[in-house]
């Protein structure tokens, strides 16, 4: 039996439903296990020397730390050395938000048409992008497993509703679809220089436009109380959406 740990953040959740709603039952030969926090928890954990990741209180983490690994897991670390794959799923990323707001402020280069707006050059631009990817990179310590693999699943592409939104009525959508497709690209080389290996996000699940499609979407954010308004969620995935994400693991494993 091949076993797999999943460690992610909310955008493991599209892949959870779709293991434990229906894959689960037609591959007995796998065995798959979930470790999930918030983005900046996560961040926070470590991976100690015998491939244990998480939180250790003998290492004085903060009590805050602690409670957050508890709240999400009943677990404070999970032992990775015993598994054949480890999927990181959202919690290294180039940032989404900083490429939406350059496409929205500025015409690049190469990239935009000159439409009258601020203009950015195209070095600038890349510059840019490589901070931004070189500050997201995993740390030394996930560099290089041969056991288990390491393999990366990044936040998807932002969903085609939030074109949508007032602010991004105007986006320029041939510049949005090659920024995003060639910064994963960066971010996906710049991976496997770590020995990580990146898994695409589906191209069945991507638009004309660069974006993700609707129908992949969960579509609105989870009320937090009858009191706050229910809110379109831009960035967050489906069921449908994990069993796609699943068939190309499954792919890169030979499984």
């Amino acid at each position: 039996m091949m076993r797999i740990a999943v460690i992610g953040n909310s955008h493991a959740t599209a892949p959870q439903l779709a293991w434990y709603n229906q894959l689960e039952q037609l591959r007995p030969d796998i065995d798959v296990s979930f470790f999930r926090g918030h983005q900046i928890g996560l961040r926070a954990m470590s991976v100690e020397p015998e491939q244990r990741f998480g939180c250790f209180p003998q290492d004085g983490e903060d009590p805050e730390l602690l409670r957050h690994a508890m709240r999400h897991n009943k677990r404070l670390s999970i032992d990775l050395s015993p598994l054949a794959a480890v999927i990181c799923i959202g919690w290294w990323y180039f940032d989404t938000i900083l490429l939406m707001s350059l496409l929205r402020q500025f015409e690049i280069d190469g990239i935009h048409a000159d439409a009258g707006g601020k203009k950015m050059s195209r070095p600038a631009f890349e510059h840019i992008l490589a901070q931004s990817i070189q500050e997201n990179l995993p740390t030394e310590s996930w560099h290089n497993w041969t056991a288990p693999r390491v393999l990366h699943v990044g936040m998807p592409r932002r969903n085609e509703t939030t074109l949508e939104q007032p602010f991004n009525s105007a986006l320029d959508l041939g510049a949005s679809a090659y920024v995003w497709e060639h910064t994963a690209d960066l971010f996906a080389t710049r991976l496997l220089e770590c020995g990580i290996q990146d898994i695409a996000q589906p191209t069945q699940t991507i638009g004309e436009h660069g974006l993700s499609l609707r129908q992949y979407g969960i579509g609105t954010r989870k009320q937090i109380s009858p009191n706050h308004p229910v809110k379109p969620d831009h960035t967050h995935m489906n069921e449908a959406y994990g069993i796609l994400l699943w068939r190309d693991i499954f792919a890169a494993l030979g499984v």
